[in-house]
This record gives structure tokens, C-alpha cells and sequence, in this order.
């Protein structure tokens, strides 16, 4: 038996040989199998496969659905404001801390001491270990006048250098150890978001605009009505261009996306506010997802690191932008987490990236090396041989053919929605008429055309650049092999 196997190979050899000089090719694949590859151009998006991601369920931590904030304190554990409670995690247990009357936790805040600061709905405060070392809540809503008590949710919370702050829609409070510093909203004037950006306090006020801390006096900065009608889910600090003023903050509004801040030199308010020189310019920020992001409307956003931000979406999941405004990555139920609301987020010390969402939490590598493709993006069976031909990636598995198509093949001959990120997610298409098993591919030149062939189960067939399959020969073979010494021929 082992002879007569011998013989067909050699057999199979010769005829396929003779088959290749009758028709001239030029194979450039460098090895078959595992490691083979071909010289290509550097991976872009199109190629970026799923991170990886883990996701925890309401049923695993054993509390409501729906997560609003997140801190890490000084020994790796990580915290989650929740609708019932504020949630501990070690990497393995989880923990329930319940604020009064189980209230919804909006927003949370770590010092550098450690110190949790949480802001529920008409309390805030901070927890603290009892003598057996249990953590409880500790309100510090004593500490101000009957008069304040009844603020609605807080839903913002913010560690300083001159206090922790904490902000429902019609006060602001500030801690500083003490006693409790209030700022009342104007009727029918509701403080939108607080933000803590370059040592500055910021607030996002409606009908009036963008105002910061100066002195204790909530002031309305210069130019900062252009965002009355406007309204900021975050302000992060931007390093900008070459040349640029590394004080800018990116922000952005529901209405017109992503705007740049260059803020006015110093702070000055003459009788003319008008002053060009005292002027905060705000510009558009460079980015062709801004569509996108105004119809999936924004709700956070965090800085990575000095050259990324993560934006969250309601209902659009997380987009990972350069800070020149290129996308750098996808991240919703297609590609792995749970839920696409992203409520907030968080960079723990392992750069990982948690996101609180609507319906859950998830962890997600946002950094890791590796990513991966299976049938969630399309790639069914198991994989028995990859290469590269005609600039795309073609995967040979039990059950056909798949490549992964370009951006440009995914947006050619169709009208784009602007408000869908689709046709960035990756999703392999399958090469019709192969549903029998593929063992090995082999990319060629023919007639100064790029030919991908493959063996299945029924011969040898060759794919061109348009996807498109045909028979080549009847053989049975699961591995093809370029000669060293003759480009033109090829061993089965």
C-alpha cells in the first residue's frame, strides 16, 4: 500500500507539472502551511480582527443590570457604580456595598489616598471599613443645610486640588474635609456635566454655555456661549499637533461632534467680552466618524493614552480614535461586548479597558497584540490553511473558501450610511460555489494576473481576483509545494 501511495504521488506530480508548464505561472508563495505568507503592505484597519474581551452579566454579579461608574483603588480592586449598589471585584468575587434605600450610584471618584467617593441620588459621601473591616457607605449630607438636601442624582463626582467635587443638575457641591461649598443652578438654567480638565473646573450649563471655577465664581468664559444650545458629555485634555497649544481639550457635543478648545491665554473679562484676544476659539475637531457619533449619540469619553481616546456611545458601542481623528477600533456586540450603551469607562493598571453599560460589564485588551477571527465575523469551519493574494486574505476551511474583503471592496457600487460604523467592522465573505472541505492554498501569477489556487476534496481549483472560482484538475491532495529550483512547477 505504502508503494502504491508512492506511486500515485510521483504520478500526480508529473501530470500536475506538465498541467502548470502548458499553462505558464509564476508562484510566490514562500513556504505552505503554518508560517507562509507573502510580502504585502502594512495591516490597516480593514485587517484588525476582535479583541478580546470578557463579559460579566447581571447574573454573575448579582445586582441590577444597568453600571454608571468605575474607579480602581490603590490595590487593584476594581469598583462599579451600580442601579442597586456599588459593586467590588477582585478578579474572582464580588461584593455588594448598598447606599440608602439601594439608590442608583451615578458616579464615583478615588483619591490619593484611596478614598471612594460615591454620588447617589439626594446623597453623596464616601465608603470606609467598620471594625470588622466591612465597607460601608458614609453620607456626608449632614454636613449641609436642610435647604440643599433634595438634589436628585449625582451625577458627577470629581477628586481635585481644591476638594471633591459633586454635581446633580441644579447644585454643585464641594467637600473640602469639612464643610460643603454650594452653587445653585439658575431656574430653568440645569448644570448639564462637571468636568476637571488641566486643573481646571468646567461646567456645561444649559442656555448659557460653557462656564469654569474662578475664584469660587462660576463664570461663563469667553466665547462659551457658542455651546448654549449645546450639550458636553466630556472635556479631555489634547497634546494637539506639532506646534499646537498642548493646553487644548477635545469635547464634544450632541449636536456638532467633536470640537477642539484652544482656551484664551489668561483669564480676563473687560466690559467688551467681545475682545478677539480673550476670545476661546473652538474648532472642529478632524474626523470623518463625526455622522456617526452625533446620530449614536455620545456619552463618554477617556484618554488611553497620549495618542488615543475611547468614546462611548448609546447604542453605537466604543470608537477608538488617534488623536489626529483616525479610527483605530471598533468595539460593540459585533465585536464583542455585550451591550452597545457604554454608560462609562475606565484604564486599569493592566490596560485593560472596563466599560459600564447598559446591561452589564465588560473587560476588553484594548491594547493586546493579538486579536482574532471566528464566526462571529463570518469565518465558519475549522481553518486548515491562510495566505494572502491580490492584496486580501483568504482562509481555507472545512467548509470553503473565505477572504476578507477591503474597505474599499465593502463600499464600492453601494450608498455609505454615515451614521453606521458596518463597513469598518471586520466580516469574511464566502467564495460561492465551494462548500466541500479545503485543505491547502497556493497563490500564483498567470498571464500577468494573480491566481489564488486550492485543493479540496474534489480537484484542485483556482480563484481570481475577483473571487471568482473554477476547476483546474481532478486531484485529490491536501498539500501543494513550490519548487526551489523552478517557479513553474509545483509538487502536490
Amino acid at each position: 500500500l505504502n508503494l502504491f501511495y508512492m506511486i500515485r504521488k510521483v504520478f500526480i506530480f508529473i501530470n500536475f507539472a506538465v498541467l502548470l508548464c502548458t499553462h505558464p505561472a509564476k508562484v510566490y508563495s514562500q513556504e505552505s502551511g503554518a508560517g507562509k505568507h507573502t510580502e504585502h503592505s502594512s495591516l490597516g484597519h480593514d485587517e484588525k480582527g476582535i479583541l478580546p474581551v470578557i463579559n460579566y452579566t447581571s447574573l454573575e454579579y448579582n445586582a441590577r443590570p444597568q453600571n454608571w461608574a468605575i474607579v480602581r483603588d490603590h490595590r487593584g480592586l476594581m469598583y462599579f457604580g451600580n442601579n442597586e449598589a456599588l459593586l467590588e471585584f477582585d478578579g474572582t468575587r464580588w461584593r455588594k456595598i448598598l447606599a440608602p434605600d439601594e439608590a442608583p450610584i451615578r458616579s464615583l471618584a478615588i483619591d490619593n489616598d484611596g478614598k471612594i467617593y460615591v454620588g447617589v441620588k439626594n446623597d453623596f459621601g464616601f465608603v470606609s471599613p467598620d471594625s470588622s473591616g466591612k465597607l460601608l457607605f458614609r453620607s456626608l449630607t449632614h454636613l449641609l443645610p436642610e435647604k440643599y438636601r433634595e438634589f436628585g442624582d449625582i451625577w458627577h463626582t470629581l477628586v481635585t486640588d481644591e476638594g471633591v467635587y459633586f454635581q446633580s443638575s441644579n447644585m454643585i457641591f464641594r467637600f473640602n474635609g469639612n464643610t460643603i461649598k454650594v452653587w445653585e443652578a439658575e431656574k430653568n438654567n440645569v448644570f448639564h456635566n462637571l468636568f476637571y480638565v488641566n486643573k481646571t473646573i468646567y461646567i456645561d450649563q444649559r442656555n448659557i454655555g460653557l462656564k469654569k471655577m474662578i475664584d469660587d465664581r462660576l463664570v461663563l468664559i469667553q466665547g462659551g456661549e457658542f455651546l448654549a444650545e449645546s450639550k458636553i458629555y466630556f472635556m479631555l485634555g489634547y497634546n494637539g499637533k506639532e506646534g499646537n497649544d498642548s493646553s487644548q481639550i477635545i469635547l464634544n457635543t450632541r449636536n456638532r461632534g467633536l470640537l477642539l478648545l484652544s482656551p484664551t491665554p489668561k483669564d480676563y473679562f473687560p466690559k467688551d467680552r467681545k475682545a478677539p484676544e480673550y476670545i476661546n476659539k473652538f474648532t472642529p475637531f478632524p474626523i470623518n466618524i463625526n455622522d456617526f457619533l452625533i446620530a449614536n449619540a455620545i456619552y463618554s469619553g477617556i484618554r488611553i493614552d497620549d495618542n488615543t481616546y475611547s468614546i462611548g456611545t448609546l447604542g453605537g458601542g466604543v470608537v477608538v480614535l488617534n488623536k489626529e481623528g483616525g479610527l483605530k477600533n471598533i468595539i460593540n456586540k459585533n465585536t464583542g461586548i455585550q451591550n452597545a450603551t457604554v454608560y462609562n469607562q475606565f484604564i486599569d493598571n493592566q490596560d485593560n479597558l472596563w466599560v459600564a453599560l447598559a446591561n452589564g460589564l465588560s473587560k476588553v485588551k484594548i491594547n493586546s497584540p493579538i486579536t482574532s477571527f471566528n464566526d462571529q465575523v463570518g469565518l465558519e469551519g475549522t481553518i486548515q490553511d491562510i495566505t494572502r493574494s491580490n492584496e486580501h486574505l483568504y482562509v481555507a476551511t472545512l467548509l470553503g473558501i473565505y477572504y476578507l474583503p477591503t474597505l474599499e471592496d465593502r463600499q464600492r457600487g453601494k450608498e455609505i450610511n454615515p451614521e453606521s460604523l458596518i463597513d469598518y467592522e471586520p466580516m469574511f465573505m464566502k467564495v460561492e460555489g465551494v462548500t466541500n472541505e479545503c485543505w491547502d492554498l497556493l497563490s500564483f501569477e498567470e498571464l500577468d494576473e494573480d491566481l489564488l489556487l486550492f485543493s479540496a476534496n474534489l480537484g484542485i481549483y483556482q480563484i481570481d481576483h475577483n473571487h471568482v472560482q473554477s476547476f483546474v484538475a481532478k486531484y485529490d491532495t491536501w498539500k501543494m509545494f513550490r519548487s526551489s529550483s523552478d517557479p513553474q512547477r509545483v509538487f502536490l
